[in-house]
């Protein structure tokens, strides 16, 4: 929670340039650029599942079904391919999901039922949040029941293809300025291919209090589950059935708990406050008859000053942070991590026109392996902002930002072969400019942006390096790597209850030296279109259509494969009383064999089918 929110400043009709740090809300009715922020309501109202299909629906982003089974899906939101998940930071409630290993942050166990806010934050954010928000930031905020009175909350229920079942549950309750909520799901299902079955059980407890100058919290949450991996196909297999599996015995668990803090002292004008988390999580995977176990332990402790300073028209609100780290994995590659940082932002009302958002980031950190060898890593982030209030309906704005990415266990695990091995790769930085607008145009509102980003000693698995006549590849840093690309996004009633929301991009991502220099990073379409329209046939029962189709990508491993481009369809049905909905989803609608991940030759993983589920959500 921050101390002095946006809406305290001055000239709050004034968008920010971005969000400024990991405990500082954005308001909804005024998001930052480059920004999408999804409502509690619009999940509600969706009937949407999973985080996944939220991020992939609602905010119109890019995600690529993750391997290993799981809910949480690959978010890209600046071309990086199949490092993607390594770029974009996730923070819940003030804690981020990343880990010191090569996975995607496990996000996809949040039931949706307790989201509060979803806001995507686009481009170079590492200022505030640290090692790896080169292509931007995910932050979600869950429902704390905080200043609410008596008892309430919601049900949710779901059944569909595959024998996929879910149930969750939200009840909070306050009185005396304290609140408790509690959260909790199962889900269980088949999955669309041979051996891909998967259970979930989630749960989390939240305790609140808000006094006039004090506040404070504490929550835990916990996750369990197993999954069965169907594996890779190659093309022939994918053509006659993309539904079998070559891996029939692979599998894997997870378990998870996390324990978050917060303390918060506000004084009108300062204010100050605190974060801690700790999280731990063990896994164990079966891949081939190669067992894979691994434990992984995180700590996070992040306090803060905040003050306000009049200036002639304006106001400075300066945020100043100290952020300690340390993690520890034990497994396939073993090692800690820990960092210290620290970092101020100034966000600054000039005037009724005119806004600047200035900050700096000095973190320091020292990896170390099992075998005991060190590496230090000194790093700096920056970010400078300008937005303008150009006429009543026009705002323009520009951003650069400096950010960085420390290699995680994984990627040092591997590095190079033979002569070619390092024990520690270097670490990564970008360098991004961008430029954009947001105006009203044909009853709507039409955002849009243009960026170029370099970025130095981009890690990348490189497939050239041949180990063996059986494999190849190794992880490596890039000399140098350009993307420049644009976004556009308008939304809008085009007719008398007909809405329509759409989200172009286009990213040119080509490695500029090395071995691979021309060619197009893996995993990355030049060309992103997605269109969503939604009627409402009366007070109670509307319907939703949603395209998504992808240009042709670059396969990872082979630069000679090229995954073929795909357009899909889904829709929903929707009936809505005052405190229950019913969704009906058809996904796939002309179930179309495609996929977005191919590994080589024989490295294809098949997305679902046609499949068909319906929800249920009560409040009380």
């Amino acid at each position: 929670m921050p101390v002095h929110s946006q809406e305290e400043l001055a000239f709050s009709s004034l968008p920010p340039v971005f969000v400024s740090s990991t405990q500082t809300a954005a308001p909804e009715q005024d998001p930052p650029f480059s920004t999408t922020v999804i409502t509690s309501e619009q999940i509600r109202k969706s009937g949407y599942t999973t985080v996944r299909d939220v991020l992939s629906k609602l905010a119109l982003v890019n995600v690529r079904t993750p391997l290993d089974g799981s809910r949480s899906a690959s978010v890209d939101l600046r071309g990086f391919g199949e490092t993607a998940s390594a770029n974009v930071v996730f923070v819940v409630d003030g804690v981020k999901l990343n880990d010191n290993e090569g996975v995607t942050p496990r996000y996809g166990s949040i039931p949706v039922s307790s989201i509060e806010t979803i806001e995507v934050i686009r481009g170079g954010n590492s200022v505030a949040y640290g090692s790896g928000a080169s292509g931007g930031v995910v932050r979600i905020t869950t429902k704390k029941g905080r200043g609410r009175e008596g008892v309430g909350g919601d049900v949710f229920a779901s059944y569909g293809s595959y024998d996929t079942k879910e149930l969750g549950a939200t009840v909070y309750g306050g009185a005396n300025g304290f609140s408790l909520a509690f959260n909790g799901s199962k889900e269980t299902t088949n999955g669309y291919r041979d051996n891909s079955e998967a259970s979930r059980d989630l749960g989390s407890l939240a305790l609140d209090w808000q006094g006039d100058v004090y506040s404070a919290g504490a929550s835990f949450s916990a996750e369990g589950s197993k999954s069965r991996f169907p594996g890779v196909l190659n093309r022939a297999q994918f053509e006659q059935n993309p539904k079998q599996t070559n891996n029939p015995n692979d599998f894997g668990k997870f378990d998870r708990n996390i324990f978050r803090f917060y303390g918060i002292a506000d004084y009108g004008s300062w204010g100050s406050g605190i974060r801690l988390s700790r999280r731990k999580h063990d896994s164990f995977g079966s891949f081939g008859g190669f067992p894979v176990p691994s434990s992984y332990e995180q700590d996070q402790i992040s306090p803060y000053l905040t003050f306000t300073l009049k200036q002639g028209e304006g106001a400075h609100n300066v945020r100043i942070g100290y952020d300690i780290e340390k993690a520890a994995l034990r497994g396939f590659n073993s090692g800690t991590l820990e960092s210290n940082a620290v970092f101020i932002e100034d966000d600054w009302t000039v005037n009724e026109v005119v806004r600047i958002n200035t900050g700096s980031r000095y973190e320091r950190s020292e990896q170390q392996k099992l075998s005991g060898e060190t590496r230090e890593y000194s790093l700096l982030a920056h970010q400078l902002g300008v937005s303008w209030n150009a006429a009543e309906a026009l705002t323009l704005y520009t951003k650069y930002s400096r950010s960085f990415r420390i290699p995680n266990a994984d990627e040092n695990g591997f590095a190079g072969f033979g002569t070619t091995q390092v024990p520690f790769l270097n670490p990564q930085v970008a360098d991004e400019l961008e430029a954009g607008f947001q105006t009203n145009l044909f009853s709507g509102e039409f955002a849009g942006s243009v960026f170029l980003m370099d970025v130095e000693n981009e890690l990348f698995n490189d497939p050239s390096v041949v180990i063996s006549p059986f494999f190849s590849g190794a992880n490596t840093n890039l000399d140098a790597l350009r993307r420049t690309g644009g976004e556009f996004r308008w939304s809008g009633e085009i007719y008398n209850d007909l809405r329509l929301a759409m989200a172009y991009q286009y990213i040119d991502a080509e490695f500029r030296s090395g071995n691979q220099s021309g060619g197009r990073v893996p995993l990355v379409s030049a060309h992103n279109l997605k269109v969503s329209t939604e009627y409402d046939w009366n007070s109670k029962w509307s319907s939703e259509a949603i395209f998504d189709a992808r240009s042709n990508q670059r396969a990872a491993g082979d630069t000679d494969l090229q995954v073929p481009g795909y357009g899909v369809l889904d829709i929903n049905l929707r009936m809505r009383e005052e405190s229950y909905s019913l969704v009906l989803q058809v996904q796939n609608l002309f179930d179309k064999s495609y996929y977005r991940q191919q590994f080589q030759a024989g490295g294809i993983y098949p997305e679902i089918g046609r499949a068909v589920f319906l929800s249920f959500n009560s409040e009380f």
